[in-house]
């Protein structure tokens, strides 16, 4: 079905050439899922890229932190994105296991979040792992 290639990064303003990497490898951007304690940035805001806010308040600890709920830009049935998340409002952990991170590795990632920093994931196929990853590592 794929393989989940997820990165760790020290701010936003590293989104961008992800973003562009990818876009220029040929990879649609609504496949991107971010969580950032900074949102979405304005440059990105119409990407596609599906962000996930966690505010200081919301990030609390990893366990019973509440987050917001995934955002979007696509208008399904009418944007090439597909459907948007549900609206609910979910624990960090949560949200971590909806950018396909293993729950074993959870509780690293949410740490990082904690810190202040961004966690980006894609699912890949077989054939675009390497690209992607290479993207990732720019």
């Amino acid at each position: 079905m794929g393989t989940t290639v997820v990165g760790i990064f020290p701010k936003n303003s590293h989104l961008e050439e992800l973003a562009s990497s990818l876009s220029s490898a040929g990879h649609e951007l609504h496949r991107l899922r971010v969580i950032s304690p900074d949102g979405a940035p304005p440059e990105l805001a119409d990407s596609g890229i599906r962000f996930l806010e966690a505010t200081q308040d919301e990030i609390g600890s990893a366990i019973g932190g509440i987050m917001t709920s995934w955002g979007g830009t696509g208008v399904p049935g009418v944007t090439s994105s597909s459907p948007a998340e549900p609206a609910l409002r979910t624990t960090l952990e949560e949200s971590l296991e909806e950018l396909f991170i293993p729950g074993s590795r959870v509780e690293d990632f949410a740490k990082a979040v904690e810190a202040g920093r961004t966690v980006a994931s894609i699912k890949a196929d077989p054939d675009e792992i390497e690209t992607v990853k290479k993207a990732f590592q720019a």
